[in-house]
């Protein structure tokens, strides 16, 4: 073994803290257990009181429950003499026990036999009784079925046939059709009814004869051949009563099919006779109805021809009154109203209704023949119907339908179409005649207005010509004016603007005089336009007065002629004309004074306007111009002082900027210089830092050479902004000199001489440019490159330090990769010991949630209300028994990881749980860690010496971590293994106490998983017998409460009147009703108590074979889970535990005396016998029977069956599994027999109520009977 790997038990200890310790694990327990005992309790002290219990009030104390069998069984065996050492002594009871399973065997089996005769008997009884009922639903669904085609062909009367169509007939027989396949349905369904009884009769008598000889096979009265032969004799007699029972099916079904042929041939020929008076009788229905239509008032005056032409009248009156309304409105029409237009719109008005009248005319008439043609539309597609439906009908061939239309349709037809017309034809003729008269007398009359109006117009138009002209005279002479004024405003406004943009003073003397001139004409055309405009205007009136003068004249010729028609209009117009002729002259001289008014004030207005214009040319236009030519010159001298003084500040700025250039080259070299330093301490020492200080150090010399440049940029930028301010100020200053021409002040000639003087400036700044750029540049340069040179300075040295970093670091990675594999291996370990820690926990929490199932029924209500937890616990036990698996594998692999494992006889691999193949072994940890340390120390101790022979006489950088020379370098890595390698083995050494510990919980949660998995079995299999003698409950009550209602039916129904001689036949048959009832009430309960009884005796034996079962596996899975004693030897001293008096006494018997199983080879344990469970006895004869024989002789006690013994080490938890195992049988055994009783009891108090119920009912019928004399 490697010296890194050895166990520190194997190690001589040194002296003082870590003396030597004598003793191995076996010495010590043995030296412990063989010592004389040493109580630390005082001498002659007694044990402690028991706690006082504190009594609550109002809270009874719970009483101690009597034993069970088992446990009176139990203690008979304990009270042997030398009960524990298992030496053979003599029973205290002659071994009644015994003797009473002996005597019970027989009486089991032939409780069996009987049980199965009387569940057969009462099959047969159930089977005859449903097929009863099967028989009797069939003969309902006939007679229902015969009902169902009576009425149906009730529905094709002759009544129902005039209403019907040919789909409803043809759908009537669908409807019969498939009444008919209902009834052949319902024969099929009544043979797989019977079919399903007896195929129901062979699968419960097949149940009852399995469940019958697993009974006697476990009972073991007779030998397996006699019971074959018994079930045989079984099976035959019940093959020939099925095989009665289908012959006898057989032809009842092929009687009822003949008769279901039959029914249907009769059925469709009836049918098809119906069809036929259908045919008949819509055909003359049809012919009767359209004479009927065709004689009626909808055809001959149809209500649309009677709403039209009462419509037509209506509108006549309303084209009436609109004529008469325009001809009032005309009448009342006065000048100067009355015109020709007026009279033309009346006439007009007129044109328009004659228009309407005849539009709506028209309209009418023709809607009236649309009404017309819709009649005969109408009347045609009635005809088209007619005949469509008489051959849908089909009552006569075609060519005897079209004669029987001819003759009697189509001359009904014609006859109402010339009626019709003949009254179209009149009413139209009538209409269009009154319309005419009435429109040409209205006409008459508007032409008279006409005339009127036509004088009254023609004066109009001249009066309106009249003033048309007198404006255009005025607007002549006004535009002459405009025009000439316009011309001399327009050459005044040159003038003003040369004297405006003068260069100089002579200029500005010679515009202003040829200003004055022109105000001086503009004066003189204001008062020509004033004199001519008041000519016109006074002509106006004379001309207006004529006019009137003539119109009077006009009117008086035009009334004179026909005077005695016109008076009134005549007297009118002359009226109008005299009052309109003083209204006109009156306004022709109002507008005469208001034109001279307006006129005069218009030339005053312009004549105050223009007179101070002339001193406005000579005092401020002039004045301003001079102060102008002032400003300009010395604005220029103002800007030439000011761009000297900016140029000289922008100097000394950048000469400032420059010093800050030369300070950052200083900070940069003390900066660089610090990153060299730190290079070469020993602080760092990864090549993680190595490559920051020369990023760092490149950073700074980037930034440093960046920054330079930007700042020489800047200061460059800055020189040239210098200029360019100077040249943009002279720019835009010479921008402002803006000509007169674009909207300035600046004469071109007075610009261009401030533009020469200014460009001089301009050239100044430009050389005092060009030699500050050329100095920037050369500062620039030198700069550069110190900052470059210092740079390489740190990189010779960054090149060396990195080298010593490199060969540390490779080391410390190399160092690193061992360390990750025993990592790895011991995180491993870790894992293994997490997953035994979260198994334990899993099983741990399986075993706690089984609830322990209760004693009595009561208990058992919660299965209805906690139906999620229950499916929970259905699969309970089998998680628990899966958990317990991965339980033994997890153990068995980390034995085997630590190398742990003593005992032979342990399996060295576990199943792989997806595959069920055998896995490799793991290999141990101290293995998988000398692995690790010999992959990794040769390549270290080959870099260490490949790095002394590459440095040659370099110096090392970094002393303190590299060694002189490749010897002391790898001994120091040897050292650095040989750490790790102990540490290891430390964690592996703490990893199996541990894993101790971990088995001391792991076999406290294993003592529970026998009695949980036995526990969860009981409770499911309560809880499905709960539940189906519930389910058999729910299905007893209704019909329980409907015998009940029955018989209050026949109570109410038994009166004193029924003893009179006409009501004896009803008594006897409300006797025959009351005695099926009881008898029915009784076979009832009888079948509920069998059902139930079978429920719960068919759960019983469930749980009785699941226990048998389950036994075995549960001490074998435990037999395979490891244990502390199949570990390796532990070397530490044994604990000073102070056991007490009664574990100190087991453990010296245990010593004294040998143990009485088989020593195992490979394992520190013996091989124990467990004896059977006891087979049979939950069934309800046998409860009854062992009830009833409980007090007997043990000589009368027959032996009882059990199952076969199973084999297992005697620990904690197999004994915990035998002890649940007996447990939970005589738990459920108990349950069992209580609820037998109960059922029984309960049954029979019932059956002892219905009969005493019977008896007295036939007492009282007896009594009300009248019996015939003897």
């Amino acid at each position: 073994m490697p010296a890194a790997l050895k166990e520190p038990a194997a190690e001589p200890r040194m002296a003082g803290q870590m003396a030597s310790n004598p003793f191995t694990a076996e010495l010590g327990l043995l030296t412990k257990l063989v010592a004389p005992k040493i109580s630390h309790a005082k001498d002659g002290a007694s044990l402690p009181a028991p706690p006082k219990v504190k009594d609550m009030p109002g809270r009874k104390r719970q009483s101690v429950p009597p034993l069970t069998e088992q446990e009176v069984a139990i203690g008979e065996s304990q009270t042997l003499q030398n009960h524990g050492k298992m030496m053979p002594a003599v029973s205290s009871t002659n071994h009644a026990g015994m003797k009473e399973m002996l005597i019970a065997r027989k009486a089991r089996h032939e409780n069996a036999i009987e049980a199965f005769k009387k569940r057969m008997g009462s099959m047969e009884v159930e089977l005859e009784a449903r097929t009863g009922a099967v028989a009797r639903s069939f003969k309902a669904l006939m007679v229902l079925n015969d009902a169902e085609l009576k009425s149906m062909f009730d529905e094709l009367a002759d009544d129902f046939l005039l209403q019907m169509e040919m789909d409803e007939v043809d759908s009537a027989w669908v409807r019969i059709d498939e009444e008919l396949t209902r009834r052949r349905g319902w024969v099929d369904q009544f043979e797989r009814d019977l079919t399903k009884v007896e195929n129901e009769r062979r699968e419960m008598v097949e149940a009852e004869l399995t469940t019958l000889l697993e009974l006697l096979v476990a009972t073991a009265h007779l030998l397996p051949p006699a019971l074959e032969r018994f079930v045989e004799t079984e099976t035959h007699s019940v093959n020939l009563l099925i095989l009665a029972n289908r012959e006898v099916h057989a032809e009842l079904l092929a009687k009822l099919r003949v008769e279901d042929v039959k029914r249907h041939k009769s059925s469709l020929r009836e049918w098809e006779a119906r069809k036929l008076e259908w045919r008949r009788l819509r055909h003359e229905n049809a012919l009767q109805t359209l004479k009927s239509y065709l004689h009626s008032p909808e055809v001959l005056a149809p209500q649309s021809q009677r709403l039209l032409l009462s419509e037509l009248a209506s509108k006549q009156q309303a084209f009436n009154e609109r004529r008469f309304s325009v001809l009032v409105q005309l009448g009342k029409l006065r000048p100067p109203e009355l015109s020709e237009a007026a009279a033309n719109r009346s006439r007009e008005e007129l044109e328009q209704l004659d228009a309407d009248e005849e539009a709506s005319a028209r309209a009418s008439h023709d809607a009236l023949q649309q009404a017309e043609a819709a009649v005969a539309a109408e009347v045609a597609e009635a005809c088209k119907y007619l005949r469509a439906r008489l051959y849908h009908f089909a009552h006569l061939e075609p060519r005897a339908l079209e004669s029987v239309i001819a003759a009697q349709v189509v001359p009904l037809v014609d006859l109402r179409a010339e009626q019709a017309q003949d009254l179209l034809e009149r009413v139209e003729a009538a209409e269009a005649t009154q319309r005419l008269r009435l429109h040409e007398d209205a006409l008459q009359l508007v032409k008279r207005f006409e005339m009127a109006g036509r004088l009254f117009d023609e004066h109009v138009r001249r009066t309106s010509e009249l003033y048309e002209t007198l404006r255009d005279e005025l607007h002549t002479c006004r535009e002459e004016h405009e025009e000439a004024d316009k011309a001399n405003e327009m050459q005044l406004e040159k003038v003003l603007t040369d004297m405006r943009r003068a260069a100089d003073k002579n200029e500005l003397m010679l515009k202003q005089e040829e200003a004055m001139e022109l105000l001086a004409q503009i004066q003189m055309g204001y008062r020509n336009f004033h004199r001519a405009s008041l000519d016109i205007a006074e002509q106006h009136p004379n001309l207006m007065r004529a006019e009137l003068t003539s119109v009077h004249t006009q009117l008086i010729e035009y009334h004179q002629l026909d005077i005695e028609l016109r008076v009134k209009l005549a007297c009118e117009c002359l009226n109008y004309h005299d009052a309109h002729a003083v209204a006109m002259g009156k306004r022709a001289r109002h507008e005469c004074g208001v034109l001279v008014k307006q006129l005069t004030r218009e030339l005053d207005e312009r004549l105050m306007s223009h007179q101070p214009r002339a001193g406005a040319v000579e005092t401020d236009m002039a004045a301003e111009r001079d102060q102008e030519l002032l400003a300009h010159r010395e604005r220029f001298v103002r800007h030439v002082k000011s761009v000297t003084s900016r140029r000289g500040m922008l100097s000394a700025a950048l000469e400032t900027k420059l010093e800050t250039v030369i300070k950052a080259e200083k900070q940069h070299k003390d900066k660089l210089g610090a990153l060299q330093r730190a290079l070469g301490s020993e602080k760092n020492n990864h090549s993680a830092t190595l490559n920051r200080l020369s990023r760092e150090a490149e950073a700074l010399h980037a930034a440093y050479t960046r920054v330079t440049r930007e700042m020489f940029d800047e200061l460059e930028a800055a020189s040239k902004a210098q200029l360019k301010e100077v040249l943009g100020v002279n720019t835009k200053f010479r921008d402002s000199w803006t000509l007169f021409s674009e909207g300035g002040i600046f004469n071109p000639i007075e610009q261009a001489r401030f533009i020469e003087r200014l460009a001089k400036v301009d050239e100044d700044a430009k050389a005092e440019a060009v030699a500050q750029a050329e100095r920037l540049a050369a500062l620039r340069e030198a700069q550069l490159q110190r900052a470059h040179e210092g740079q390489e300075g740190f990189r010779a040295s960054f090149a060396v330090n990195k080298e010593d970093i490199v060969h540390i670091e490779q080391l410390k990675m190399q160092s690193g990769k061992c360390t990750a594999d025993v990592r790895i291996v011991l995180a491993e370990s870790a894992a293994q010991e997490a997953a035994l820690d979260a198994q334990t926990e899993e099983l741990s929490r399986l075993v706690k949630s089984v609830t322990r199932p209760g004693e009595s029924e009561a208990d058992n209500a919660e299965f209805d209300t906690d139906a999620a937890r229950a499916a929970a616990q259905a699969k309970l036990a089998r998680a628990i028994l899966e958990s317990s698996e991965d339980m033994r594998a997890k153990l068995l692999h980390r034995a085997l990881f630590l190398d742990m494992l003593a005992s032979e006889g342990m399996p060295k691999t576990a199943p792989k749980p997806e595959m069920g193949e055998e896995a490799k072994p793991p290999v141990p940890l101290k293995q998988l860690v000398t692995a690790a340390r010999a992959k990794h120390e040769g390549l270290m101790i080959a870099m260490c010496a490949k790095y002394h022979q590459e440095r040659g006489e370099r110096p090392i950088t970094r002393p303190s971590l590299i060694p002189e020379n490749a010897e002391l370098e790898a001994d120091k890595v040897r050292a650095r293994l040989d750490q790790m390698v102990h540490k290891a083995h430390d964690d592996w050494y703490h990893a199996g106490k541990t894993l101790r510990k971990q088995l001391l919980v792991i076999w406290r949660v294993l003592n529970s998983v026998g009695p949980s998995v036995f526990d969860d079995l009981s409770r499911a299999c309560r809880k499905a017998a709960y539940n189906g003698c519930r389910t058999l409950h729910k299905a007893y009550a209704p019909l329980a409460k409907d015998r009940a209602a029955k018989r209050q039916l026949h109570e109410a129904s038994l009166k004193p009147t029924m003893r009179n001689a006409g009501a004896q036949a009803e008594l006897r048959a409300l006797a025959m009703a009351e005695a099926d009832r009881s008898a029915a009430e009784v076979s009832a309960a009888t079948e509920l108590r069998d059902a139930l009884l079978a429920v719960e005796t068919e759960q019983a034996q469930v749980l009785e074979r699941r226990l048998v079962f389950l036994s075995g596996s549960i001490l074998k899975l435990l037999d395979a889970q490891l244990t502390e004693d199949d570990l390796i030897a532990n070397d530490d001293p044994p604990p000073d535990i102070h056991h007490g008096i009664k574990k100190k006494l087991r453990m010296e018997t245990r010593e004294m005396f040998p143990h009485p199983g088989q020593p195992q080879a490979g394992r520190p344990f013996y091989t124990y016998t467990w004896p059977g469970l006891p087979l049979g006895e939950l069934t309800p004869d046998t409860c009854e029977t062992r009830a009833v024989g409980a007090d007997a002789p043990p000589e009368s006690k027959e032996a009882i069956p059990r199952s076969l013994e199973l084999q297992a080490n005697q620990t904690r938890a197999q004994r915990s599994v035998i002890t649940a195992r007996d447990r939970v049988y005589e738990s459920y055994r108990l349950y069992y027999a209580g609820r037998v009783r109960e059922i029984r009891t309960a049954c029979d108090t019932a059956l002892t109520e219905a009969r005493r119920w019977e008896a007295g009912w036939l007492k009282l019928v007896d009594h009300m009977e009248i019996k015939p004399p003897q």
